[in-house]
């Protein structure tokens, strides 16, 4: 346990802001197994601010023990393949105004 501590805690100081987001996850299950796949994205800050993005399928195995479902296994089928984006100058900020297509707050949307 503490050796995956240690890499959890090495992983937070390389990448301060990390975010994954899955999608497209289909699972098919039998009984008490089940197997899933599901695509991912990520996107890090890097400690210096710099932002990269990666994707990844996951294939997952699942396993029903006293009716709660549980991770038995995760491969990447695909490895994260990080690249730099583009420098930002910064936040950029929308006004509803400036949105085409939102209805005004008077609109009768019944």
């Amino acid at each position: 346990m503490q050796n995956i501590c240690a890499a959890v805690q090495a992983q937070w100081d390389a990448f301060p802001i990390m975010q994954h987001a899955t999608s497209n996850h289909v699972v098919d299950i039998e009984g008490d197994h089940a197997s899933g796949r599901a695509d991912v994205t990520v996107m890090v800050q890097l400690g210096d601010g710099r932002w990269i993005v990666g994707a990844a399928t996951y294939e997952d195995a699942y396993q029903r023990e006293s009716g709660v479902w549980r991770i038995a296994s995760r491969r990447v089928v695909r490895p994260f393949d990080l690249a730099p984006l583009a420098p930002s100058e910064g936040a950029i900020y929308i006004d509803d105004d400036e949105v085409v297509g939102l209805p005004s707050e008077d609109a009768d949307l019944r």
